[in-house]
């Protein structure tokens, strides 16, 4: 009797353990999906510096511009409804 109670707190530490780094993992994962929301804004703000380096040509910021801009807007639409 002993010997299964001693396995039973066992399999308890184990599934503890277990939902522990589940966890972990799930607000790891939460965090990411939250970093990645802001990315459109970041990226623009890349491109911009480029084409002012003279990386990009106008045509190609005028281009990427176009399509990150909504985006962008998106974003800060969906930010203003979370609040």
């Amino acid at each position: 009797m002993g010997g299964l109670t001693s396995e039973l707190w066992i399999w308890v530490v184990v599934l503890a353990a277990v939902m522990g780094v589940g966890v972990y993992v799930l607000e790891k994962l939460r965090h990411l999906s939250v970093s990645s929301r802001s990315m459109p804004q970041e990226w623009l703000t890349q491109f911009r510096e480029m084409h002012s380096q003279g990386v990009l040509s106008d045509q190609e910021f005028r281009t990427i511009k176009t399509v990150l801009t909504p985006k962008v807007q998106q974003e800060i639409n969906n930010d203003k409804t979370a609040e």
